[in-house]
C-alpha cells in the first residue's frame, strides 16, 4: 500500500521534471512553416536558385504577417514549370541569365530583345524601383541610349560624329528611324527636335564600345543582348537581419508584403527576433 502511495506521489514528479526539460531544449520564438524556406538550392532552367532569392509563389504567415517570405525585398524569381527564370522589375518580366552568389550578382536581360537578335529594338526604361535591394554593377554597367521614331535619316549628337540608323528600321516610315548611342554614365540627354522618343538601356561592357561602320547593326546588337547585371545591397539589411543571417546562427530573414523585417527563420522552425539558438 505504501509502495503504490510513494509510486502515485513520484509519477506527478516525474512529469513535472519531463516537461521543464522539455521547455528548456524549446528554442524561444514563434513556429513557422519551413516550407517557405528553401532546405536546398534547386536550378530552375539553367541557373542555381538560393537565398537570398525566393519563389514568388512560395510565402507564409509570420508572426501574423501574411504573404511574408524568406529572402530579400524585390528578390522574388517566377519559376512557372522549370522555365526560365523571371524577375520582375517594376512592371516587367526580365529573363534571369545567371546568379553569382560569391560576387552578389544578377544578370538579367529583356525577354523581347531576345526574340529579335537580329534586330532588337526598345521601347522603354529599365528602372530598378527602390524598394527592390538591388542596384547597379559599379565597374561592369554601361548604357545604350536610343532616340526612336525620328523623322531624319542622320543626326547630329554632341561628342559624337553623324551616326548611322539601326539599318533594320531605317524605313523611314510612320515609325521613323531610330539611333543608339553609347554612354559611360546615364544622364539627362536632349530629345533632339527630329526625335518623338528617348529610351536609356544598361549594358555589361567591360571594355570601351566600338564605334565604326557595323556599330549600327552588330556593334550594338551585341552589346545589347548581353544584358545587364545587379547586384544585391547587403548594407539594407537591418542589424536583427545581419545578426539573424551570422554563420554561427544559420538563420534566414523573412520579411513582410510591406518590405518590412518580422523576424529570423530558423531551421527547426522557430521564428525569433534576431538570432537562432547555437547547435
Amino acid at each position: 500500500m505504501a509502495l503504490a502511495l510513494r509510486r502515485r506521489l513520484l509519477l506527478p514528479l516525474l512529469l513535472a521534471v519531463l516537461v521543464a526539460s522539455c521547455r528548456a531544449d524549446d528554442p524561444p520564438g514563434d513556429a513557422y512553416n519551413t516550407s517557405i524556406c528553401q532546405a536546398q538550392s534547386f536550378t530552375c532552367g539553367k541557373v542555381e536558385i538560393k537565398y537570398p532569392f525566393y519563389l514568388a509563389d512560395v510565402m507564409g504567415d509570420v508572426r501574423g504577417n501574411r504573404n511574408s517570405y524568406c529572402g530579400y525585398p524585390g528578390l522574388a524569381i517566377d519559376c512557372d514549370d522549370g522555365k526560365d527564370p523571371t524577375l520582375r522589375l517594376e512592371d516587367r518580366d526580365y529573363n534571369v541569365t545567371d546568379i553569382n552568389y560569391s560576387s552578389r550578382t544578377i544578370s538579367l536581360a529583356d525577354p523581347d530583345i531576345l526574340e529579335d537578335e537580329s534586330c532588337p529594338r526598345v521601347d522603354h526604361n529599365v528602372t530598378v524601383p527602390s524598394a527592390v535591394w538591388l542596384n547597379y554593377t559599379e565597374y561592369t554597367v554601361h548604357y545604350l541610349l536610343f532616340f526612336a521614331n525620328c523623322l531624319a535619316p542622320t543626326l547630329r549628337v554632341p561628342n559624337h560624329p553623324e551616326i548611322n540608323p539601326i539599318n533594320c528600321t531605317s524605313t523611314g516610315g510612320e515609325g521613323g528611324y531610330s539611333f543608339v548611342i553609347p554612354l559611360k554614365t546615364p544622364h539627362d540627354a536632349l530629345l533632339p527636335p527630329v526625335c518623338r522618343q528617348v529610351f536609356l538601356v544598361p549594358v555589361v561592357q567591360s571594355g570601351p564600345f566600338q564605334i565604326d561602320a557595323q556599330w549600327s547593326t552588330i556593334g550594338y546588337r551585341n552589346s545589347l543582348t548581353q544584358g545587364f547585371q545587379l547586384e544585391w545591397e547587403l548594407s539594407r539589411r537591418s542589424d536583427n537581419c545581419t545578426k539573424c543571417e551570422a554563420a554561427a546562427n544559420d538563420g534566414r530573414c523573412a520579411y513582410s508584403a510591406g518590405e518590412e523585417f518580422v523576424g529570423c527563420l530558423c531551421s527547426n522552425g522557430r521564428v525569433t527576433d534576431q538570432e537562432c539558438p547555437r547547435g
